[in-house]
């Protein structure tokens, strides 16, 4: 059995300007770097970490270097965990996004899991490339203790939080969003992942933040 922990990064730039960020590389604001340093403290006085991993983005790498430093660890890179390609609303604002792209738009109000931002990636795909990366790290961590950690992107853990606990994406409309820096346990038996916790992040007090865009 191997527990993943699934983490949100901190509070990024594009968060605060309400961007849509997708693949854009925003770094952490000073209260993501304080996000990032409560879960990484929290992680390593709770669990024994074997394995460190982030998506390409700079943002979550940000996220866990406490972890990699307090570990010895390094923090490996997969591209499996980047956030959504947004197209063409990459780095636009909510109302920009809505004056110009009002269809794709309002579906991804009314049933974002089955929604694609215009011009970039459906959550079909980004929840097949994760799933693929939860493989490698599963792969990766055979034989060793502890948990691994993977510092990732709200629209990829709603969206494994959906199809992990075996509902269509149709259902990620019901899923909330995800708080900055949170923790999403998943447990891989040998046969199937399983969601054991879900956006856990009463370490932050109140540095808790939940942003809509800038995923």
């Amino acid at each position: 059995m191997l527990k993943i922990l699934l983490i949100r990064h901190g509070q990024s730039d594009g968060n605060v300007k309400c961007v849509f960020c997708g693949k854009v590389n925003y770094p952490l604001t000073k209260t993501g770097v304080e996000q990032g340093a409560a879960v990484c403290d929290y992680i390593f006085s709770e669990y024994r970490v074997c394995a460190v991993y982030s998506s390409e983005l700079s943002r979550a790498r940000q996220t866990v270097e406490r972890l990699s430093a307090l570990t010895g660890l390094p923090v490996v890179a997969k591209p499996q965990f980047n956030e959504i390609d947004g197209g063409k609303w990459e780095d636009k604002t909510v109302p920009f996004i809505a004056e110009h792209y009002p269809e794709d738009f309002k579906k991804w109000e009314e049933n974002i899991g089955e929604a694609r931002p215009t011009g970039g990636e459906d959550f079909s795909s980004l929840a097949q490339r994760a799933i693929e990366g939860l493989g490698e790290v599963v792969k990766e961590c055979d034989g060793k203790t502890g948990v691994a950690v993977v510092a990732t992107h709200g629209g990829v853990i709603r969206a494994l939080q959906c199809v992990l606990s075996g509902k269509p994406l149709s259902e990620m409309k019901n899923i909330g969003w995800v708080s900055n820096a949170s923790v999403t346990a998943v447990v891989w038996d040998g046969k199937n992942y399983s969601i054991d916790e879900k956006c856990y992040d009463g370490y932050l007090g109140e540095k808790r933040t939940v942003m809509f865009m800038g995923l």
